[in-house]
């Protein structure tokens, strides 16, 4: 018996917001249900161009199992309002093994944000940051606490020099009470000046259909 041809496929998106292409959209969550399996999330890296959204499925999908649904979650981060913007200007990344303290707090719509500080390449951290046993990041990373309601995420993007890009964003879904977070800073050298830039990220939609893939000739 002839083992049946597995699909390598990609999801794509376009978004539009008043009959015009939008860039103020990103893919949150792209869950696939095959016709006669399990639901899997896929989690490959996404790729944006203009208002273009590609997304790789990570799992494997046999053509037998052809419609498949599909559920992607979208959020809105940009054209925000400013009370959901918050900026950290002109930080100073310290030495490695050093750590620069922050006393900043941000409150919005019940999102409690405490910035700790600014750890070095290299620096202990504090106890519960990292879920493995390690107790230093090998990248310099801001410390912060938040305190919020459910189902929020915030997006990080560093600049620094001339160059700001959202490869350094992240996303992060914070748990209920007040736990220490990390956000690793990526491509900066030592005592560079950093502006970070959060965006509290709320407004969402979501989308569910069916595909059936083509395969390409």
């Amino acid at each position: 018996k002839d083992t049946p041809p597995r699909w390598t496929s990609i999801a794509a998106f376009a978004t539009w917001e008043n009959g015009k292409p939008s860039t103020n959209w990103r893919l949150m969550d792209l869950l696939v249900t095959p016709n006669a399996g399990r639901a899997f999330r896929s989690n490959l890296g996404v790729i944006y161009k203009d208002n273009t959204i590609r997304a790789p499925i990570s799992g494997t999908l046999w053509k037998e199992d052809a419609p498949f649904k599909l559920r992607a979650v979208f959020f809105r981060v940009g054209d925000l309002p400013k009370s959901d913007l918050f900026q950290l200007a002109d930080v100073v990344i310290p030495k490695p093994g050093e750590m620069l303290p922050l006393k900043r707090k941000w409150n919005n719509v019940g999102v409690n944000i405490e910035f700790v500080g600014i750890y070095g390449a290299g620096a202990k951290l504090p106890a519960g940051v990292l879920e493995s046993e390690k107790t230093t990041s090998p990248l310099p990373c801001l410390i912060y606490t938040i305190t919020d309601q459910e189902n929020t995420y915030l997006e990080f993007i560093a600049q620094h020099s001339e160059m700001r890009s959202r490869n350094v964003a992240e996303f992060r879904k914070p748990q209920r009470g007040k736990a220490l977070q990390y956000f690793s800073i990526v491509d900066v050298d030592p005592e560079d000046s950093v502006t970070f830039e959060f965006a509290l990220i709320r407004e969402k939609k979501e989308f569910s259909f069916t595909a059936t893939p083509s395969p390409k000739n």
